[in-house]
């Protein structure tokens, strides 16, 4: 489950419980299948790192860069990532009411990762080629500049699929033969599996869809 071992006590039993879709996910989960044994695949001490590296929360750049866009004052390329960004993010919220086997499939898997191309990315050659961002803080408590808050915040979710991905093939390597289920939000679902694809043939393992 999307967590880390500080959730969770000697014996894997949860240390508390949050009310939050990925959790609620998982106990839901145990009704049907009471057998399931639950083990933590997120980057650890998630939280006290992000404060560590000083980015506090979501990344504010897109509420900055849509100030902008509504003075005008992106440039013709500068506008047309944003366009595409806001369009991929849209969709995807709509994908929200879908049913499970809509959001779990290769379609959705493609927007999701084109939405965080454009994020990651094209967002961030805005944000960089925008001098004020700079300067400016993104809020009052923030210690860095919005683009390297920015840049950080990136990077750190770029790092948190690889070790997710990580964490995982070693589950994989320690149960073998076992089936394990990964429960996680959708955005890192494509990254997950592109980076799984990749050992399945060094650690003889089968990707499958829930429903298959």
């Amino acid at each position: 489950m999307e967590a880390g071992s500080q959730n969770f006590n000697n014996d894997y039993s949860f240390k508390k419980t949050y009310d939050e879709n990925e959790w609620n996910a998982c106990i839901k989960y145990r009704t049907t299948f009471p057998k399931t044994d639950f083990r933590p695949y997120d980057i650890e001490q998630r939280n006290e790192k992000r404060r560590q590296l000083g980015i506090n929360g979501n990344n504010p750049a897109s509420t900055f860069i849509f100030q902008k866009d509504s003075l005008s004052e992106l440039t013709k390329i500068q506008t047309g990532i944003w366009r595409r960004y806001t369009y991929l993010s849209d969709t995807l919220n709509y994908y929200s009411d879908k049913t499970l086997k809509e959001i779990n499939c290769q379609a959705t898997d493609n927007l999701v990762s084109e939405r965080q191309f454009y994020q990651y990315k094209k967002l961030t050659e805005v944000i960089d080629g925008i001098k004020v961002f700079s300067s400016i803080k993104g809020s009052s408590q923030d210690t860095i500049s919005l683009a390297a808050y920015n840049k950080r915040y990136c990077n750190f979710e770029l790092e948190r699929n690889y070790e997710m991905a990580k964490n995982i093939v070693e589950y994989l390597t320690k149960y073998n033969g076992k089936k394990i289920v990964v429960l996680t939000g959708f955005y890192h679902r494509y990254a997950i599996l592109d980076l799984l694809r990749f050992k399945q043939m060094e650690y003889g393992f089968e990707l499958k869809e829930f429903y298959e």
